[in-house]
């Protein structure tokens, strides 16, 4: 056993300054990163709460927390008396992890909601993988009628893969299908419906979408506008369908006409907010299912004079970067990307040796980002 863990980088309380994310997250992702991971999978004890605290110039307590989300990933342990210890995984380094890429997803101007997603999951599936010792294979497979036989083959080809991550489920169903006949272990992370029966890691984006609206109607709006996206997205489906139930559980009605829906560029949101506004002037707020789409109708109302937030609140959905540094800073709900590749990964070698059509679900919840785009209402 190693007895000593002060090799943490010089100055890590600035990189765990930047985010609207609680404190105690971005300490456990910081020291899961930075530490956790380097140890060679070996026993490492971790510097005292004291010692944490004045490294990142925050309150014990917030360690504290930080390290029961540690805990709670299975990245380290304590004992009485001793201290905190970083876990010894037992079959460290033997498992390959196969990851397949969403359609088109590494085409950041076409499909800048999927580059992003993939890029943030991704960080978590790197950081557990290299916390296993596993090795990353990462595929981007275009879509085609008969997938499912080159992902099978891929399977067959390496049997040493502990098995497949999905970033996404529309596209997959069949592949899915076809590798749980065959025993064969996979994980969806996000884009699955709830209702379906297959290993997943998510969020409840109904729920999600529920804080934001819950938000706008504390802040007095009544008269709110969504700018959605296809409803044949399963992910835009239930963050529409949560936007409803919001409203409802509110007591607003929610006429048709103060719903658009548009592609996913910030360009689409543009025009969609322009369209919402022209057909009904007297909005105070709109609730957006992307970031990308509130981005662009953030920028619609300053070009036309219209002042965010005194005259129209928006708010987003995703937590991506350009919304902390837009005029003025979305409003947001911010999901925990990382933590679903990390968590998907666990899934996959924690319970490799159970049959793969036992389904596990696990819905990790979204966070409601407050910024200075949504304010009281004043109509």
């Amino acid at each position: 056993m190693q007895t000593s863990s002060e090799d943490i980088p010089d100055n890590p309380a600035s990189a765990v300054r930047q985010s609207s994310v609680p404190l105690y997250t971005q300490i456990a992702e910081y020291l899961q990163t930075n530490f956790i991971a380097r140890t060679g999978n070996k026993e490492i004890i971790l510097p005292s709460e004291k010692k944490l605290a004045e490294k990142f110039c925050v309150h014990r307590g917030t360690v504290r927390k930080a390290i029961a989300a540690l805990k709670k990933n299975g990245c380290v342990q304590s004992r009485r008396g001793q201290g905190t210890f970083t876990k010894v995984l037992a079959a460290a380094g033997k498992d390959r992890i196969d990851l397949i890429l969403p359609p088109s997803s590494t085409d950041s101007v076409l499909n800048p909601v999927n580059y992003f997603l993939s890029i943030e999951i991704l960080k978590g599936i790197s950081a557990q993988c290299e916390l296993y010792h596993s090795r990353l294979y990462i595929h981007d497979i275009p879509w085609e009628e008969n997938v499912h036989i080159k992902i099978l083959s891929l399977y067959e080809k390496n049997q040493s893969s502990a098995g497949i991550l999905f970033i996404g489920y529309t596209g997959w169903e069949r592949t899915i299908s076809e590798l749980t006949a065959r025993n064969i272990r996979s994980v969806v992370i996000n884009g699955l419906k709830s209702n379906t029966a297959v290993n997943s890691i998510g969020t409840d984006h109904e729920e999600n979408i529920c804080k934001a609206v819950a938000h706008l109607s504390g802040l007095g709006h009544k008269k709110i506008g969504y700018i959605s996206g296809p409803l044949s997205s399963p992910v835009l489906q239930e963050r529409f369908n949560g936007f409803v139930k919001a409203m409802r559980m509110e007591g607003i009605r929610t006429p048709e006409v103060l719903i658009a829906e548009c592609g996913g560029l910030p360009d689409d949101g543009y025009k969609a907010c322009g369209k919402l506004l022209q057909e009904n002037p007297g909005i105070t707020a709109l609730c957006c299912a992307t970031d990308y789409r509130a981005l662009g109708a953030i920028r619609f109302c300053s070009e036309h004079n219209i002042h965010v937030p005194r005259d129209i609140s928006i708010t987003g959905y995703d937590g991506i970067a350009e919304g902390e540094h837009c005029t003025p800073p979305l409003t947001t709900i911010k999901t925990p990307l990382c933590e679903y590749g990390r968590q998907a990964v666990k899934m996959l070698i924690d319970t490799r040796h159970n049959s793969a059509d036992e389904c596990m679900r696990k819905t990790l919840p979204g966070v409601l980002i407050t910024r200075q785009s949504s304010g009281p209402c004043r109509g």
